[in-house]
């Protein structure tokens, strides 16, 4: 219970000082794979609405959920299955 309580705390701090990284519309995002560091993969940002954003990756345009880790900082994971990558937000 206390830690729940330590990370919504965390978590409403950097929202008033506002050192949350966000996905905006419009970006590209890059992540590095699991099991090769040189192989890169890339995601575009098309429009981004609420906890939902609409990505083109891999020349595919489909919808994912925007999640939230607990220091605050926006990530996405469209694709589900082993060692698939995370697009991390960075500001």
């Amino acid at each position: 219970m206390y830690t729940n309580i330590k990370y919504y705390i965390i978590f409403v701090l950097q929202l008033i000082n506002n050192n949350m990284n966000t996905i905006k519309s419009n970006q590209t995002i890059t992540s590095r794979s699991i099991c090769d560091n040189n192989c890169i993969f890339t995601l575009s940002v098309i429009e981004r609405k609420g906890n939902f954003a609409t990505v083109k990756i891999m020349g595919n345009v489909k919808k994912t959920k925007v999640y939230v880790d607990m220091d605050g900082n926006e990530y996405l994971h469209p694709e589900k299955y082993s060692m698939s990558p995370i697009y991390r937000a960075i500001n």
